[in-house]
């Protein structure tokens, strides 16, 4: 199998297509932060845990009251390092440990950025996300090459304003399908 690269993934969505009933990433869609021929990271942005951000603030001995929404869910990254935090956000600001995805997208793990939003000082836009997504070398295409993914670029809209039950749905729509009308039979041309 040719793993070379050809495209990356990175600043892309990764939609789960119907045929993908794995019980972690069936409907799921998935930003991906990192892609390149050791393999590929991405945090899934639709699968919501019990907990809130106001409760991990809480936790955290954080203020909760900067918190827009206190009430906001957090999000199940994947199955990797599930007890690790990362924070998903617009503006660049000056965290510890921050990636880079696009001109306009940041991943940041480190502790600071939760301070800075609490004090009222974070990024406009974030997500809360516990967890990560990971696949080894050449994976990722051998799984692009089962139609077992979709591929678009981000938009930040979807990722900030949608809620997470109908990201799906909306990646979807922008890809100008009707997400009732994609069907489970894999083929090739």
């Amino acid at each position: 199998m040719n793993t070379t690269i050809e495209t990356s993934l990175e600043n892309q969505f990764l939609i789960a297509m119907p045929q993908l009933k794995d019980s972690l990433f069936g409907d799921t869609v998935s930003v991906v932060c990192q892609h390149s021929e050791e393999g590929a990271i991405a945090l899934v942005i639709n699968k919501t845990l019990p907990q809130t951000l106001g409760e991990v603030f809480k936790q955290m001995n954080l203020s909760v009251d900067s918190l827009k929404n206190p009430d906001q869910a957090i999000l199940f990254g994947g199955p990797v390092q599930p007890e690790a935090g990362f924070v998903l956000h617009t503006e660049k600001g000056q965290w510890q440990s921050t990636l880079s995805i696009s001109e306009t997208l940041y991943l940041t793990s480190s502790k600071d950025i939760l301070e800075a939003i609490s004090e009222l000082k974070g990024p406009e836009d974030y997500l809360f996300i516990l967890g990560y997504s990971g696949w080894s070398s050449g994976q990722i295409e051998q799984e692009l090459e089962q139609n077992s993914w979709l591929h678009s670029p981000i938009e930040s809209d979807i990722v900030f304003n949608t809620p997470p039950d109908r990201i799906s749905d909306q990646v979807i729509k922008k890809l100008g399908i009707d997400p009732h009308r994609i069907s489970n039979q894999i083929g090739h041309a």
